[in-house]
């Protein structure tokens, strides 16, 4: 299978071959006019190739540098998107969904931990606040919630926020069980 052509590279190509050929027509008239020897030609045409090169070189070097940033970003996203789902509950990421191309799949991979990272804020949210009602519920009636390791930066499991919520309905039974106790002693008392 052949590579598609480039136009942009192909016009690139064209402009430097044309800007050469009307550079080395312009020297040779000036150079002739001046009556430089072929070896004082031959000097200044090696530096200004080495010029060209070290450009060439420089820029093929710059290209380089900037694929393997794109695919280590790559690498970095799929890992981040990867841990997220995982996190999140969310099965493994599924290949067919991620667009083919290394700058197309980096800015979807990209684009996938943001949206992955918005779910997980939103879920710690409600994570705490549940927790805090829960808390909150076992602390009036006198009961040990305990603490949880990491509440604030991890995602616990949807059946830890069903066993909270449990909690919160049983802790508000009681509270209002005494309530209700202490309402009825109130009353004995007060006859």
């Amino acid at each position: 299978m052949s590579k598609p052509k480039r136009f942009s590279v192909d016009h690139w190509q064209t402009s430097l071959v044309t800007r050469i050929n009307n550079a080395k027509d312009s020297l040779s008239e000036l150079w002739d006019e001046m009556a430089l020897s072929e070896e004082q030609r031959k000097e200044r045409l090696q530096d200004s190739e080495k010029l060209v090169f070290d450009l060439l070189d420089n820029m093929v070097k710059y290209e380089q540098q900037q694929l393997e940033e794109v695919k280590r970003k790559c690498l970095q996203y799929r890992k981040e998107c990867e841990e997220l789902r995982h996190e999140l509950g969310i099965g493994p990421l599924p290949e067919a969904v991620i667009p083919k191309g290394l700058a197309p799949s980096g800015n979807w991979l990209k684009n996938e931990c943001k949206a992955l990272m918005k779910k997980k804020k939103e879920r710690m949210a409600e994570q705490l606040q549940v927790f805090g009602e829960v808390k909150e519920a076992c602390d009036r009636v006198g009961w040990d919630i305990g603490s949880i390791d990491n509440i604030s930066t991890h995602i616990v499991p949807s059946s830890r926020i069903m066993e909270w919520k449990k909690q919160k309905i049983e802790a508000d039974a009681t509270y209002n069980v005494r309530i209700e106790k202490i309402k009825e002693l109130q009353t004995t008392i007060r006859r």
